[in-house]
């Protein structure tokens, strides 16, 4: 029975079959550390050459670029092997001789100004929930409010607590005894003749209407006929 092999079992080379590192010499990010250093030192070493370059220096610059193209091969050849990610930010505080602490620092207070920002909204949302729900309560006594989760644990888009809580009132809506809205209504009436209130105004109605058809045929009778 063969047993599971590790990551860095398999030691990993470059192109002259040098080891840049395996599962008993150097971890994965050792070895980029040090293929970094080696590819500074060989541009730091091109810089110079070039700089104070010399008629039988071609040997040595071509030698340097080969150099340079053996790190950044063996560079990549280790990436599928570290799984960190450093944002470009910090890169490019590093590039500019900026301490990458900084950023650490201004992440940490944009994310707890954010998140006070975010806090104060809830909060917001909150007292208009309770603001509303106690004015909906004097306004409709006899609505079933129901409980409003708090937004700190709902959405809208929850079944639980969003279109259900909607559907709950207007069925508590529904089961409200429908109101009269008789706006000729006698005043002294007693409430609870508002049947009767109704009938006599429709007694009246009709009376008007007879009344109206029996003067139209009084005119029509007293009209000569040449």
């Amino acid at each position: 029975m063969s047993e599971a092999s590790s990551p860095y079992d398999e030691a990993i080379t470059d192109n002259a079959g040098n080891t840049i590192y395996n599962s008993t010499s150097n971890a994965a990010k050792d070895a980029v550390d040090t293929q970094l250093q080696e590819l500074l030192q060989s541009l730091l070493d091109l810089s110079i050459i070039v700089y104070d370059f010399q008629p039988d220096g071609n040997r040595l610059v071509w030698n340097k670029i080969n150099d340079i193209i053996t790190h950044y091969q063996n560079i990549d050849r280790l990436k599928d092997d570290i799984s960190e990610f450093i944002p470009e930010e910090v890169i490019n505080y590093v590039e500019q001789g900026r301490n990458p602490d900084i950023f650490t620092r201004a992440f940490i207070e944009r994310a707890a100004g954010e998140n006070q920002y975010t806090n104060g909204k809830i909060q917001a949302v909150s007292e208009f929930r309770d603001l509303f729900k106690s004015e909906l309560s004097k306004s409709f006594p006899d609505l079933e409010i129901p409980n409003f989760p708090s937004p700190e644990s709902s959405s809208l888009g929850n079944d639980k607590f969003g279109s259900s809580a909607i559907d709950k009132m207007i069925e508590s809506s529904n089961r409200l005894a429908p109101t009269d809205t008789d706006f000729d209504m006698d005043v002294s009436t007693p409430v609870s003749g508002k049947g009767t209130r109704r009938s006599n105004a429709m007694n009246g109605i009709e009376k008007d209407l007879d009344e109206s058809h029996d003067s139209n045929n009084m005119d029509s009778e007293d009209v000569d006929i040449v």
